[in-house]
């Protein structure tokens, strides 16, 4: 847990900007359609900050190191997408109840 704290793109780009983002779109679409479109502003976004993060080798490129790093923190990033989006998800359950 040392890295993130060393490195605020990265904790930026797996924890926060995740869980914001399937957060508002759980809220304003609601559980069903929000996760949905919320991943792929997500995905971009945490793409952008890592390739922002790391630098190119003398035989790779910033890209593929970027896909790389994204790939291996993939489970922390995307566990915080789904707590995110529960929370979310149940905030409009709770704003918006369902009429019998």
């Amino acid at each position: 847990m040392g890295m993130y704290f060393s490195y605020p793109l990265v904790l930026f780009a797996v924890f926060i900007v995740p869980l914001l983002v399937g957060f508002a779109a759980s809220l304003r679409w609601g559980p069903r359609l929000g996760p949905w479109i919320g991943i792929v502003p997500t995905l971009v976004v945490s793409l952008v900050l890592f390739f922002l993060q790391v630098s190119s080798g003398p035989d790779i490129s910033r890209a593929t190191i970027a896909w790389r790093y994204f790939a291996s923190e993939s489970v922390f990033f995307l566990a915080s997408y789904l707590v995110g989006a529960a929370i979310g998800s149940v905030l409009h359950r709770l704003r918006h109840p369902r009429v019998p």
